[in-house]
């Protein structure tokens, strides 16, 4: 009897001791899992406040982006409002230099920049113009040369 005793408190001591094992490990697995949740907690608080810092970035961005075009279209209308003033002058000043005696304009023409002559001769009536640059061609037959390159339109090579 006293084995049978001896053995049922070794069975009883040994699934104590177990159980006690198992309660160890359930305390070590909660705690393991207590430090998770914390740190799933912080990443979490961590990747809300991105989130909001990138919201705040995004915004602060299409206000800039809305500005910068905004800027684009005051300067593009600024840009339009002083092309239609210059053409209006060269519309101006080729009326004058049509009236002017062929010589007398292309002695001008001799002094002003080639590009600003080819605008001006575009706008000449052609009859005009031809008188003009047949007169340059006698004062300065390089400029006309120039002039007349920047009047003729570029080749279109087709692959040819």
């Amino acid at each position: 009897m006293n084995k049978l005793i001896l053995s049922a408190l070794f069975m009883c001591l040994t699934v104590l001791t177990a159980q006690a094992q198992s309660i160890v490990d359930i305390q070590s697995l909660a705690a393991r899992l207590e430090a998770k949740e914390q740190e799933l907690r912080k990443k979490e608080t961590e990747l809300s406040d991105k989130e909001k810092r990138l919201k705040a970035l995004e915004e602060e961005l299409i206000a800039k982006e809305n500005e910068l075009n905004a800027i684009k279209d005051t300067i593009t209308k600024r840009l339009n409002e002083v092309q239609s003033s210059e053409d209006k002058n060269l519309e101006a000043l080729a009326r004058i230099y049509s009236s002017t005696k062929p010589k007398s304009a292309a002695e001008i023409f001799v002094k002003m920049d080639t590009d600003k002559a080819v605008q001006l001769i575009r706008k000449i009536p052609p009859m005009n113009a031809g008188k003009i640059m047949a007169a340059l061609g006698k004062i300065d037959a390089e400029k006309a040369s120039q002039i007349t390159e920047k009047l003729t339109p570029e080749k279109v090579n087709l692959g040819q």
